[in-house]
């Protein structure tokens, strides 16, 4: 969603793997501690590829494209039925750390 900040989010999760754990409480389900270690790496890598791409002069919409290049159908519904709210676009721009467009 445009308001999640993504970067707080890695910043947090770091936090979390500070502290001796099996299970966390994510939540809608519980998460063993390796669930939020491949959370993490997830979000940072994801963030590396962005950032790489957003470095070499590639527009949001272009990286999106490139890092989400299969995705099921419903996740275009679910984007257009939320006006883009939900959007692969709003996570990029948050993992780049860029100001949240509003919707026109």
């Amino acid at each position: 969603m445009r308001e999640e900040d993504y970067i707080a989010t890695i910043n947090s999760l770091k936090k979390v793997l500070e502290l001796k754990f099996d299970k966390a409480y994510g939540g809608t389900l519980i998460l063993t501690r390796e669930k939020v270690e491949e959370y993490l790496n997830y979000l940072l890598e994801l963030k590396k590829k962005a950032e790489e791409l957003y470095n070499e002069g590639k527009t949001v919409r272009e990286i999106v494209k490139i890092l989400f290049p299969n995705v099921p159908q419903f996740v275009y519904l679910m984007e257009a039925f939320s006006g883009m709210e939900w959007s692969r676009e709003n996570f990029i721009r948050s993992l780049l750390g860029l100001k949240q467009e509003k919707p026109s």
